[in-house]
Parts: structure tokens; sequence; C-alpha cells
């Protein structure tokens, strides 16, 4: 997902003192900076938001409305580079917090190597050289005393602390891209993207009907959805890449900075072409089901451990024969030939309308967990994100059991979508 262009750090410590101290002349003595240049960097930030920030008069600087959601941003993304830089080993300077302790340059610099870990996309990305974005980077860890980027085989990567620390700055930036947005959306300008992964094989109808409802209510915002593994949209969340995840839950016990909000439950069910033999028997064994090639996702996936658990206690185990997440391959070849599948019920549903798939009667063990939504444990999200939120919930499949058994009792986000909103 392409970052907005935000401000540059010393603009947004400046506003955030401003906004604190609500004084320029205040804000001036903290900074250790003239009064007119603290003037003059509001201003600017004015300019580059594009909207009037704060109310000058004889008692003090007051924050409009715009500058109030610029504020609570502002304050959160100071937040989380505090932490990042103190868990990375950074010794703030005197009397200030940690954040102060790296430059625009170097903060930018991270943020782009998490999304291109190789130094020279990423200095692409900023439009410096390779080089460049290399000293950067060296400056920051001469600062920390730790290793941010080491060498390899091929040049130069983030370490594991540099790995880390990129991740949090990029996730600290996201806050300001996430204030521009509500500006906007303040000011009728719904220009906001949201980014969705969504792993293979989910049911989608649900998720195209929010889609198309949130278009219509704000016909100017985009939705940005990216397809991939589990593990890899995972750390796209993580990263700040994409604002929520899609699919069958199955969050790792070692993440903590991210939650799940079960939607529906959809169990799998056997499928196979209309005209595959075994509709034609009563009732089914696990021998008959073994006699046939079958097709799976990869190992390590639900679907595929549901199927090595349904045959962990059978004589017999049947032959994958082929290897697949598409669902289109899936139906060609469950239709051109006598092999068997696992679908989910939904998946199931879709393709009634083709006649093609049917479910023989047989039901495998119940071990996959309901369809849902994973974000990051303290996303905030702007109004056009909480609305699409709504939207999913809304159209989500029906059923009794659909809202039992949420994980760790996660409650749904709530966040209140302004009436002045409306249509536009």
């Amino acid at each position: 997902m392409p970052q907005r262009a935000i401000p540059s750090l010393v603009l947004l410590r400046t506003f955030h003192a401003v906004a604190k101290l609500a004084s320029l002349t205040k804000a001036s003595d903290l900074l250790k900076r003239s009064q007119p240049a603290v003037t003059f960097a509001i201003s600017k930030l004015e300019r580059e938001i594009g909207t009037a920030l704060l109310e000058r008069g004889r008692t003090g600087a007051r924050l409009t409305a715009d500058g109030e959601l610029l504020e609570r941003r502002a304050a959160r993304m100071l937040d989380r580079l505090d932490e990042a830089l103190r868990e990375a080993g950074s010794v703030p300077p005197v009397g200030l917090r940690w954040s102060s302790s790296i430059t625009d340059a170097q903060a930018r610099c991270m943020s782009a190597l998490a999304d291109n870990p190789v130094i020279e996309r990423a200095a692409e990305s900023l439009g410096v050289s390779p080089a460049s974005l290399r000293r950067t980077a060296q400056s920051l860890q001469r600062g920390l005393g730790r290793p941010v980027i080491q060498s390899t085989a091929d040049g130069f990567a983030l370490s594991k602390i540099g790995a880390s620390l990129a991740r949090r700055i990029k996730l600290a930036f996201r806050e300001i891209e996430d204030a521009i947005d509500e500006i906007d959306i303040a000011h009728g300008r719904a220009r906001s993207r949201i980014a969705i992964g969504v792993v293979p094989m989910c049911a989608s109808p649900f998720l195209s009907r929010a889609v198309n409802d949130l278009l219509s209510e704000y016909p100017e915002a985009t939705i940005v959805i990216e397809h991939g593994s589990y593990d890899e949209l995972l750390d796209e969340l993580r990263s700040a890449r994409i604002d929520m995840l899609y699919g069958v839950l199955r969050l790792p016990a070692w993440v903590h900075d991210a939650t799940e909000e079960p939607l529906f439950e959809n169990p799998y069910v056997v499928a196979v072409g209309r005209n595959h033999p075994l509709t034609r028997v009563k009732r089914l064994s696990l021998e008959q089901l073994a006699r046939h090639d079958w097709i799976a996702s990869k190992p390590g996936t639900p679907r595929r451990r549901c199927l090595q658990q349904m045959f962990e206690r059978a004589a017999s185990s049947p032959r994958i024969a082929v290897e697949t997440s598409s669902l289109h391959v899936q139906r060609a070849l469950l239709t051109s030939s006598d092999r068997i599948t696992l679908l989910t019920q939904q998946e199931m549903e879709q393709e009634a309308s083709l006649d093609s798939l049917v479910t023989l009667p047989f039901l495998p063990p119940k071990t996959r967990a309901q369809d849902g939504l994973a974000t990051r444990s303290d996303w905030q999200p702007t109004a056009i994100q909480a609305r699409f939120l709504e939207l999913l919930r809304l159209h989500r499949p029906r059923s009794d059991k659909a809202a039992s058994g949420r994980r760790q009792d996660v409650p749904a986000l709530k966040v209140r979508v302004p009436e002045k909103l409306g249509k536009s």
C-alpha cells in the first residue's frame, strides 16, 4: 500500500509541543528554538496538510477541529517512536523523549526499509542513492550502539533489531497518514484507501457486497485487495501495509500485536463432480474415499490438516494427486475427473448456481475455526475504515453459531462514525 507524503518529524514534533503547551512561546522554550522558527514551522505544516491547525490569540494557541484530529494521531506517532527506540536500546537526550533521538531522514530510511528490505529498492522509493541510504542507516546504528543493518552475500540487509525497529517506525508514520485521511473525510474529501489481505479460498461474496456498499457511499474511496499466504499477509498486517486480514482464524500464539474477530462458521464438506461414482453410494466409508485421488492445499494449511485428521486412524490414506489453493483449478479438475477435495460450506453455496459439484454424505472432522478478520491490536480505524467494518459484519453469512466462540473473547472494534459524514 503506497505511503502518503507526510510532513517531517521536525514539523510534527513542533506542532505536538505547541498543542500540548497551548503556547508558541512555551513550545519554543521547550524545543530551544526561536519563536519565529516555531511560528514558521506551524505555518509550513498547515500548508502541507492543507488546513488551519491552530487559532492564535492573546491567551495562547488553541487547536482547531482539524488540529485536534492531527494532534491525536501525532501523539500516538511519537508514543510509538518512543517505544520503538526504547526497546532498540536508544538513550534519550537529556530532558527530552526517546523520539527526539531520531532524525527525519533516519526515520524515513527505516520506514522505507520496512516496505523494501533490499536497500537498492528502498533507496529508489525515497529518491536517494543506495550509498546515501546506507550512510543514514549507519548513522542511526551508531546512535543506538546496536546493529541496524548487516552485511549479507547480496549486500546489506536489516538485522533482526533493525527489522523490528523499521516495522515500528512504519506503524508510527501510518498514524499521520490516517490523520490526513481523517481531515480529508471531515472536509468531504473521502479519498481514503483501505487495504485488505485475503487468503486463498475464502468466502468472498459478502466481502464483495461490503466493498460495493462502501464505494456507493464514498465514491472517492479506494479498496486495495491483496492475495497471499496467511503468513505473508500477517506480516503485511503487522507492518501496516494492509489494514485487515480476512480468512480462517489462525493467529499464532506468539503474535501479541494483532487480534481476531470471528464473523461466521464455515465448516468443510467433501466435494466431488456431479458424475462422480461415489455420488451413488448412500453410506460412505473412509476406505472408499481413500481409493480415489484427492486435491488438497499445501501442507500446514487448516484444510490440509483436516484432511490428515480424517484419515489418521484409517487403514490407508488417499494419494494427494494435486496441490492447489485455486478454487477455479479445483472446480475444473473435479468436473473432469473422479478426484475428491475438501471445500467449505460457503464455497459449495457459491458453486450451487453452476450445478457442477455436489457434496458427499460424509462429515469431515470439525477442525476448522471460524472465518473472520485479524487487525492490529491498538489500531484506531478512520471513520471510513470503521464503516467498512460495519458493512462486513452486516453482510456476513448468518448462522446460529456465527456469534459463538470468540477467540480470547476479543470484542469487535467499535468506532463511532460521525453523523456528518453521510453519503458523499
